[in-house]
């Protein structure tokens, strides 16, 4: 979650009964613990994806997510800066847009 969470840096994580796009959640994946933004949300299924969009989005499921990550950025204020991040790095030339 560069830039938002630098490596080594400790995290607070909140079991929730439910998420919301824009959300910083911790999750595990085929045995690998991951923290994402929530991106987009269909019944069941989450994409999640960094803030830089330097990692390709990924569709997990809501049984995947652990806990929610504790950050001033939660929610639709998350959801606003995730995407103008990810456009400021496209124009920069550092990524490239995926659809999701």
């Amino acid at each position: 979650m560069r830039p938002f969470i630098g490596s080594g840096r400790f995290v607070f994580i909140q079991r929730k009964e439910r998420y919301n796009s824009g959300d910083v959640v911790f999750y595990s994946l085929r045995g690998q613990k991951y923290i994402h933004r929530i991106v987009k949300m269909n019944n069941n299924e989450v994409v999640v994806s960094d803030d830089c969009g330097i990692t390709t989005p990924v569709r997990i499921s809501c049984h995947d997510i652990v806990g929610i990550c504790h950050t001033g950025l939660n929610g639709y204020c998350g959801f606003l800066y995730n995407f103008f991040t990810r456009w400021a790095f496209a124009l920069r030339g550092k990524i490239q847009l995926s659809k999701l």
